[in-house]
């Protein structure tokens, strides 16, 4: 390794070089708040010393090149280990100020055209421009350091485009159109050329690259495990002698490269990470039976994948993750008024992925037919609902789906993946584990208070089951449910005012006020509502309450509360009893009949 180099702008750019990111680096993600404003500011305060005759340089940071090409006469060429969207970003920062020069002293722009492009013999196509990014944003970045014919960057407001319209006004503003604009133009392009400096590493050959780019990144927030993972597979193909140009726009770029949907910040249980990791995670669980260490992703990855024995072929380990990944994404996508559809909707509205790498493994499988993946699928979210029911403990869910994963990674084929998982679940018997029975869960939903006993989100899962199963015949139509609907209590939890009780001489008053708040929190007491028609009911008595329900719901789970004429402990045990029988149907239990012999053909002949 060479010895780092502190060097300004001008060192960096002034010669014939090209700094090239690698096809598989991840694109241009800088974004207003987090980077371009704060290099906004460490210019201003460089320029605003330069013109009080106090000039302090700033450092931006540091950059790990390569050399690939040094002949006689030609741009000399480097790969960007590490720095890519910091030398993008400066980059853009000389383009905008190049383009206010322009505009207010036309002189200056041949000195800046110097350190945006290359001239002359062998500087033809990319290596005309001095940065050339990965090929996401090539033409963007194109458009941006040099339009054709002088034509307007274009206006979005994110990305490479967006950093060089902020970067340009906040140049604008600052230079103002005072007597004084010159010369602060003047302090302005010293500091951005003399004053801004950053440490260059230059790799010569006796440091293995990957190193240190994993030993830069692998503590930071800029790159994502995924992105690791990506760098180190690609690279590891290259030295395989494979063609990584094609490898990654036949299979990671179709898969893997929208940004916008696999950067973006999700919450997943009890994880909040970018979309890209926690995919990463899941398929580590699926592909080794074992959840890795959230904090530790891209280091068990290196150790249980690329360091397995033998080690696997990076081709197949970058086709294998973009195969699973477009499944992954299908996840959120899947119709809801499927089986899987509603599996995955479930899922999210519990707020688990314990399931996941499960769901990863039968939908890779080309032997497993899809109507034994339903079915599987049916006992795992089964399972898992009554648990959610019951409030059954979770801290062990990531010994016993590693049992299951075991089951099933020992399977030559996964053809009949549902008896399997099957066998598991119903083989569980511990309170940690077990698969409630009817009896469990029939106990729970009548007599024991569900509100306040599983959260909001948990209860919309029981109550929509029950309106798909009203709706489950051929007259009605099968609509989807609003995404944010609420739970209502019928009987109100202050009941009080607007629900007066009728004491009998010979009854016990103290008695039926504990009967009656003892049924509010019951299921048959539940129902769901849009948050505006929540809050108009509130505490109303039941002939307003009614009326609204009848006229602003269209729910049959609804249509059916509505129509009885009072509403009081006699009637909540009685819908208690029929939104559980709804309950037992689409979630048989342990026992049922549907589970106790293989499927062989056919649909199974499981409730909605």
């Amino acid at each position: 390794m060479i010895e780092p180099r502190l060097v300004t702008l001008q060192d960096l750019f002034v010669d014939r070089v090209h700094y090239e990111v690698p096809i598989y680096q991840r694109p241009y993600v800088w974004e207003r708040d987090e980077q371009w404003l704060p290099l906004w500011q460490d210019v201003v305060d460089a320029a605003n010393g330069r013109l009080t005759g106090q000039p302090l340089a700033h450092f931006l940071g540091a950059i790990v090149i390569e050399l690939r090409s040094a002949d006689p006469g030609r741009v000399k060429v480097f790969s960007v280990i590490d720095g890519q969207q910091r030398l993008m970003t400066l980059q853009v920062l000389l383009a905008s100020l190049r383009e206010v020069a322009r505009e207010r002293d036309e002189s200056r722009v041949s000195d800046l055209d110097r350190l945006l492009s290359n001239e002359g013999r062998h500087a033809d196509g990319p290596l005309a421009f001095k940065v050339w990014p990965s090929e996401d944003d090539r033409e963007t970045f194109r458009l941006t350091v040099r339009p054709d014919d002088g034509a307007a960057v274009p206006t979005d407001g994110n990305g490479i485009h967006g950093a060089y319209h902020f970067f340009k006004a906040a140049i604008d503003e600052w230079l103002g159109a005072g007597e004084d604009a010159t010369d602060r133009l003047d302090a302005l392009q010293d500091t951005v050329e003399g004053l801004l400096q950053v440490v260059a590493i230059q790799l010569d050959g006796s440091t293995d690259a990957q190193i240190i780019f994993e030993t830069l990144n692998s503590r930071g927030a800029d790159l994502t495990s995924l992105d690791l993972a990506k760098n180190s597979l690609l690279r590891q193909a290259a030295r395989e002698g494979v063609k990584v140009g094609e490898l990654h726009a036949t299979y990671w770029q179709p898969a893997l490269g929208e940004g916008k949907y696999w950067l973006q910040t999700v919450r997943q249980g009890r994880y909040t990470s970018e979309r890209a990791d926690l995919f990463l995670m899941h398929w580590l669980t699926m592909r080794t039976g074992k959840p890795p260490r959230v904090q530790r992703l891209f280091a068990d990855f290196r150790r249980l994948i690329m360091q397995a024995d033998p080690p696997p072929e990076a081709a197949d380990i970058v086709k294998e993750l973009s195969s699973d990944a477009k499944t992954y994404r299908w996840f959120d996508e899947a119709d809801r008024a499927s089986v899987e559809g509603r599996f995955f909707h479930r899922l999210d509205l519990m707020d688990t992925t314990t399931l996941i790498p499960v769901a990863l493994l039968l939908f890779r499988s080309k032997e497993l037919s899809v109507e034994r993946r339903q079915r599987a699928l049916r006992a795992l979210e089964s399972w898992l609902v009554r648990r959610m029911m019951l409030g059954a403990n979770t801290q062990h869910y990531n010994r016993l789906l590693a049992a299951l994963l075991s089951r099933l990674h020992e399977q030559p084929d996964l053809a009949t993946a549902d008896v399997t998982i099957i066998d598991v679940l119903r083989g569980f018997e511990s309170e940690t584990d077990r698969w409630p029975s009817d009896k469990d869960v029939t106990h729970r939903l009548l007599k024991e208070p569900l509100y306040n006993w599983i959260n909001q989100r948990r209860i919309r899962v029981l109550l929509e089951a029950c309106e798909e199963q009203i709706a489950a015949t051929p007259l009605t139509e099968q609509l989807l449910l609003p995404e944010k609907l609420t739970i209502e209590h019928a009987l109100p939890q202050s009941w009080t005012k607007n629900w007066p009780m009728t004491i009998e001489d010979d009854e016990h008053p103290d008695d039926a006020v504990e009967d009656r708040d003892a049924h509010v929190h019951l299921l048959g007491n539940l129902t769901l509502v849009t948050r505006g028609l929540n809050s108009s009911l509130s505490n109303a008595a039941w002939p307003a309450k009614r009326k609204a329900l009848a006229d602003r719901s269209q729910l049959l789970v609804n249509q059916r509360l509505c129509a009885h004429e009072t509403w009081d402990e006699e009637q909540i045990d009685a819908r208690g009893t029929e939104l559980c029988g709804y309950v037992l149907n689409t979630w048989p239990g342990p026992d049922a009949e549907v589970w106790q012999a293989p499927l062989l053909t056919g649909e199974p002949q499981l409730a909605v």
